[in-house]
């Protein structure tokens, strides 16, 4: 059992995004150049989720803002503009679809659908770096 500890310890350390390769994105698990949708929201979805502190499967606004926080800072990192990436502190009221004060797995994963969507602009199933790039300004 003493032995399974620094494995634990590194998996715990491991950045939630893949790393990007060189010319590669965060989150490229199959280092193609581009995102699939279900690589977008796994690879976010991950940061994300490491926000909800008291592990009850919700985020409140402050646990999605820390998400947002850390997201930002990982992507900014693996060395993309993390507006890019930006899952919008001003959204957590539209992510809340039921108004309850909290973000499900459910509301959360159709955030990230509508947000791949609207980052895809050529609309063929994927998010390259200039559509990333291009982004930015909206």
């Amino acid at each position: 059992m003493f032995r399974a500890w620094p494995c634990a310890l590194v998996i715990l350390a491991a950045p939630a995004t893949a790393p990007a390769a060189p010319g590669g994105m965060a989150g490229d698990a199959d280092q193609d150049g581009r995102l699939s949708a279900a690589e977008f929201k796994d690879s976010r979805s991950k940061v994300l989720w490491r926000a909800d502190r008291d592990a009850d499967g919700k985020l409140g606004p402050s646990e999605w803002i820390a998400g947002e926080t850390r997201l930002r800072r990982e992507t900014q990192t693996a060395g993309f503009d993390p507006r890019a990436q930006n899952l919008g502190t001003g959204d957590y009221g539209k992510v809340d679809a039921d108004d309850d004060g909290f973000v499900s797995a459910g509301e959360a994963d159709a955030y990230l659908t509508r947000r791949f969507e609207s980052l895809d602009a050529n609309r063929d199933g994927f998010v390259d770096r200039d559509e990333m790039r291009a982004a930015r300004g909206r």
